[in-house]
């Protein structure tokens, strides 16, 4: 990657968690730990002038989150509500460490609910509850900070009673409201801060999604479990998440940028593009794989596929792919040399290369060091196996295929057909 983007274009290495380590797997653990870890390689064409990564965080919604860590059990703390905060009852003022004023205030007849309590009072859901309430949720926290001990000494000076809740105005010196008038608000004689749910999380379209800033460890364990149901087909060794890949495609383009993947595989990243409105180019080699994309992305298409990202992106189908294969050129003979059992066989392939079929084939490109005269085909004197490895040897392995810039060349265009002519020239020069 530093010899083709240059290191300095290195950008960041994400580990990513694929499965957990748990239980017994056989001998050897004390010689080798076990690896749970793939990685993420990014580097970028030029860092100067590059745009910045289209977002920095990761969304969830809030109650698909709160059932996540129930059944982790894990505690959820934004569960009570400040329904009204009541009326400010100006109190007195104190100052913070460069001796600006924070002003106190009482706060009259609060209404303070729980979520539970809502989803009873207005017969919502936890999701409704969340969506309709997330705004005005909170928890309690005791945060290490100048200000709360001169705001406690303060209300202690001027012999206020039990705090039921208080709130103060300022405007603080650093932070993302630096040098703008701030409020918060303390709970309970400790002065617990409320520290609001809306401040990491977003409402989109009506649902509350918690935000999480990304770093560089995300954990798809969850998805790699069901990775093989996702698009329909079997690719047991090596297919990859949609929400992973739709994370990557997300994080780096914007709907109709062009996602290229050199090695297509089962289709996951064609797909994931797909489904979030972006173009792709899909590159794979094995037929066995090529059949698997393509039947992938048709279920893509028709709408059938309704796992991985189809949920995130509401996906109903649509689209359409352009599916084409290189022209083979020393790719077919090398195929028919590698498919001969005899060596009968093996002889009618070699003088095919050397004069190929008028109207069909060309002759193949041989390597310019060979000397064909010397070439053996008497059983006794050459092994089949190794007159195989021979001619594979001698195929020029930089013209496995015909390039594009020789298709207007006599010898080249007398092998297409007039329809496979229009479809390169529309392909490749019309930018569709």
């Amino acid at each position: 990657m530093d010899s083709v983007f240059g290191r300095n274009q290195y950008v960041n290495t994400i580990s990513v968690l694929f499965k957990n380590v748990a239980g017994a797997s056989g001998g050897g653990e004390d010689k080798r730990l076990k690896k749970n870890i793939e990685y993420l390689t990014v580097y970028s064409k030029n860092r100067e002038t590059a745009r910045p990564f289209n977002s920095v965080y990761e969304y969830q919604k809030v109650s698909e989150l709160v059932k996540e860590m129930r059944a982790q059990d894990i505690s959820w703390k934004y569960t009570s509500v400040l329904m009204d905060e009541g009326s400010e009852e100006y109190v007195g003022s104190t100052v913070d460490g460069a001796g600006n004023e924070i002003r106190l205030f009482k706060q009259k007849d609060p209404v303070i609910m729980s979520i539970s309590a809502l989803m009873k009072r207005d017969h919502l859901t936890e999701e409704q509850a969340y969506d309709k309430y997330g705004h005005l949720a909170f928890q309690t926290a005791m945060p290490q900070s100048s200000i709360r001990p001169r705001v406690i000494q303060k209300w202690k000076q001027l012999g206020l009673e039990d705090n039921d809740l208080m709130s103060i105005r300022y405007v603080p010196r650093t932070g993302r409201n630096k040098g703008v008038e701030y409020r918060q608000f303390y709970k309970g004689n400790q002065f617990r801060l409320f520290a609001w749910l809306r401040d990491v999380a977003e409402e989109v379209d009506g649902t509350l999604y918690k935000k999480n800033l990304l770093g560089t460890f995300w954990d798809f364990v969850g998805e790699t479990k069901n990775v093989n149901k996702e698009g329909q087909v079997e690719f047991p060794n090596g297919k990859k998440p949609e929400r992973l890949l739709g994370k990557v495609i997300e994080l780096g383009t914007r709907p109709t940028d062009l996602v290229l993947d050199f090695f297509g595989g089962s289709g996951s990243t064609a797909a994931a593009a797909l489904k979030l409105g972006r173009r792709f180019i899909s590159v794979e080699q094995m037929e066995s794989q090529i059949r698997l994309e393509v039947e992938r992305l048709s279920n893509v298409i028709d709408g059938s596929d309704q796992n991985g990202l189809s949920s995130d992106a509401n996906w109903q189908g649509g689209g359409s792919f352009v599916y084409a294969e290189l022209f083979s050129k020393n790719m077919g003979y090398l195929q028919d040399v590698i498919a001969s059992k005899t060596m009968n066989e093996l002889q009618s392939v070699f003088e095919r290369m050397q004069s190929g079929i008028e109207g069909s084939t060309a002759p193949a490109d041989i390597s310019f060091r060979a000397d064909l005269s010397k070439i053996e085909w008497d059983l006794s004197k050459v092994k089949f196996d190794d007159q195989k490895r021979l001619l594979v040897k001698l195929l020029d392995k930089n013209g496995l295929y015909y390039n594009y810039s020789e298709i207007d060349d006599a010898d080249v265009r007398e092998l297409l057909s007039d329809d496979d002519y229009r479809f390169n020239k529309s392909f490749y020069e019309d930018g569709e």
